[in-house]
């Protein structure tokens, strides 16, 4: 069926034509409303934009430029490329900040022309010229660093962050003395970054070396705080406590010889070194210990006349002993004092070191052996400083009182955060005799801080610990840890952790 022819159109009338007329005004008024609308929305996002632009132009003075360079790098490609980092570590960042700490004695001349010249060597790196201006503008400005001493410290963690997959780490120090506030920083090439975990929580800790030639020394194994990201070894303070401490013991010839302490510990730490080293390292180290107890003990010697007015001083003494270069300067200084009554150093001294040293030079294999006790001695200190951290990460415990409801009023938030550490350090399997002999030889007050947690340590393993190192110390250590802080975390290091571990300049 087709369908219908449409009907013809009536004419309008006048009702319909007003209506008409008032349909298309009103039709315009909309268009207008719209446009006013679509404006007002136009001008609250620009406004909104204008108020978030002024927001992060202050957040950026707030939080700091080198911050705001790194998180552009998040976008770009921003390396360190063609940047000496060793010489801005080892050199360039520590003159600076020595020459800018002694403004206020020798004038601002020097501190520019060491500005300058860090400044030249990190110029190709946007974020590293950003950072050190940054803390140039920190150090500069009158009473900034003793307003705001966390400042530079938090630089320093940036720094650390962008540096550190890099192979570099720098700690930030504040110091307040009668002249002001102060900040140095201690540079550290990373050789090793390990991924450990204590109980349920993963930890950083990183074996590290220091670089720089300030003259702050380093009296620990290890370093841990709150403002700090992950667990710093020192393999430097390692190497030294292998070479003066640990290695010595390996011959049992020379028990009768040592000091009483580590006679005490000898034989148990002989034991373990010959479970836990390579069969090859534990018999050069062995054959070759005499040599160096004649070392040490010529090192002694020298520096104990000091009561009787010497000023002579055999610093510390390499792996290898000394150099002809080191022994014809001794033999020097040998030959002058030979008649004195309090000598620098005697004829028969510098004939020992002589001797000794041309038998350690005459090993080859005496660098791989030494890296690899490092690195066996450098287990029980990573646990430590874990400890250290997983306490901060799980309790605040570098900040607050660990909670142990045995321990007393007296211990405080360092002295209860040292026992932990300790505690984990020696129930770990690595742990055992040389940890303990490490704390035995601390010779501290037993009144605040370490002194009170070695004190407690040693009178809940038993009295005369020091003395006769127990065959149970994992499990002595252990129990004491899950009854004083109520758990006993399994720390279980990676396995990759290096077999050897060598001094940055070890030769």
């Amino acid at each position: 069926m087709s369908a219908p022819d449409p009907a013809p159109h009536a004419p309008l009338s006048a009702e319909d034509a007003e209506l008409q007329a008032l349909e298309r005004r009103l039709a315009r008024h909309d268009r207008r409303r719209h446009l006013v609308g679509r404006v007002l929305l136009w001008a609250l996002a620009l406004g909104s934009l204008a108020c978030l632009l002024v927001f992060f132009r202050a957040e950026l003075t707030r939080w700091g430029r080198a911050r705001a360079v790194q998180v552009l790098a998040w976008w770009g490609d921003l390396p360190a490329a063609g940047v000496d980092l060793e010489a801005v570590h080892a050199r360039l960042l520590p003159a600076w900040l020595v020459a800018e700490a002694h403004v206020y004695r020798q004038g601002p001349d020097e501190a520019n022309r060491a500005l300058r010249r860090l400044r030249k060597a990190v110029a190709s790196d946007a974020i590293l010229t950003a950072y050190v201006d940054e803390l140039a503008g920190i150090l500069r400005k009158p009473g900034r660093l003793r307003a705001a001493p966390k400042q530079p410290i938090d630089l320093a963690r940036q720094w650390n962050r962008y540096l550190g997959p890099r192979g570099w780490w720098i700690e930030g120090v504040v110091r307040f003395d009668s002249s002001g506030a102060q900040f140095y920083a201690k540079s550290y090439h990373v050789d090793a970054r390990l991924a450990v975990q204590a109980g349920a929580t993963p930890v950083t800790a990183r074996l590290v070396a220091r670089v720089d030639n300030l003259n702050v020394i380093e009296t620990v194994l290890g370093h841990a705080g709150p403002q700090q990201d992950g667990a710093l070894v020192l393999v430097d303070r390692m190497h030294d406590f292998a070479l003066e401490t640990i290695w010595p013991l390996l011959d049992p010839a020379l028990d009768a010889l040592q000091p009483p302490i580590s006679r005490a510990f000898a034989a148990a730490v002989r034991q373990q070194a010959m479970r836990t080293l390579p069969p090859a390292d534990f018999a050069v180290l062995q054959a070759t210990a005499r040599h160096r107890f004649a070392l040490e003990q010529v090192r002694l010697d020298v520096a104990e006349r000091a009561a009787c007015g010497s000023t002579y001083r055999l610093r510390r003494i390499d792996q290898r002993g000394l150099t002809p270069d080191q022994l014809l300067r001794v033999r020097g200084q040998a030959g002058r004092d030979g008649n004195d009554l309090c000598p620098g150093i005697t004829p028969n001294e510098a004939a020992q070191l002589a001797a000794a040293s041309e038998a350690l030079h005459a090993t080859p294999e005496l660098a791989a052996a030494v890296a690899a006790l490092v690195a066996w001695l450098a287990r029980s200190v990573t646990v430590h400083e874990v400890r250290h951290v997983a306490d901060q990460l799980q309790r605040r415990g570098l900040e607050v009182r660990l909670p142990c409801d045995l321990c007393g009023a007296e211990m405080e938030v360092r002295s209860r955060a040292e026992l932990s550490a300790y505690l984990a350090e020696l129930a770990h399997p690595d742990g055992g005799a040389a940890a303990l002999l490490q704390t035995c030889q601390l010779d501290l007050a037993p009144t605040l801080g370490t002194g009170l947690a070695l004190h407690r340590l040693r009178a809940e393993l038993g009295q005369g610990v020091c003395q006769a190192p127990p065959v149970d110390l994992a499990a002595r250590a252990t129990a004491i840890q899950r009854r004083l802080f109520g758990h006993a975390e399994v720390i279980a290091l990676p396995s990759d952790f290096p077999v050897r571990v060598h001094r940055h300049d070890a030769p």
